[in-house]
């Protein structure tokens, strides 16, 4: 599971772990589990109802990850299980060793490039001018949607995992 598509999957997922483990715990499951069994019972409406909110939820996932991805995922290229069921299991070992998780580095000591970088996701997505402090509340607080700090948060993380394959 070397491939940039399979890492930015396998990335996409860990984050949506983040947010919601028992997604990824059903992700990895196996057909009969994600299927639901047979629908035999769609005539019921709580069935109905409920297979249709399970299409839109895999479908907003769908949402989230790049043409590529997807195409690999539909050419059956890709074995989105397998990868769902392999972050899984990183996960849960990484839960089972909490302490072995390394501390980021302070603001101050990270690279030049590196804090550009991060200052252009935040004017990009969040507005912020900058990310240096400016020692003035009005000028270092501000309210900021969820959805923007997460869109920030998720293309920062996917040009790092992007860096990474490329080295």
């Amino acid at each position: 599971m070397t491939t940039p598509t399979v890492n930015r999957l396998a990335a996409f997922l860990e984050g949506l772990a983040t947010a919601d483990p028992a997604t990824l715990d059903a992700l990895s499951g196996t057909p009969k589990t994600l299927n639901c069994g047979t629908y035999s019972n769609l005539e019921d409406p709580w069935v109905a109802a409920a297979f249709r909110e399970l299409q839109a939820r895999f479908a907003r996932i769908c949402a989230g990850l790049d043409f590529e991805t997807l195409m690999d995922i539909a050419r059956s290229d890709l074995d989105a299980r397998a990868v769902a069921k392999h972050v899984a299991g990183e996960l849960r070992a990484r839960a089972a060793h909490p302490g072995d998780e390394p501390e980021p580095p302070s603001w101050e000591a990270l690279d030049a490039t590196l804090r550009e970088h991060l200052t252009t996701v935040a004017h990009r997505f969040l507005r912020f001018e900058t990310l240096e402090s400016r020692h003035r509340d009005a000028l270092d607080f501000r309210e900021v949607g969820f959805g923007s700090v997460r869109d920030a948060l998720t293309y920062a993380y996917f040009m790092g995992v992007r860096a990474r394959d490329r080295k």
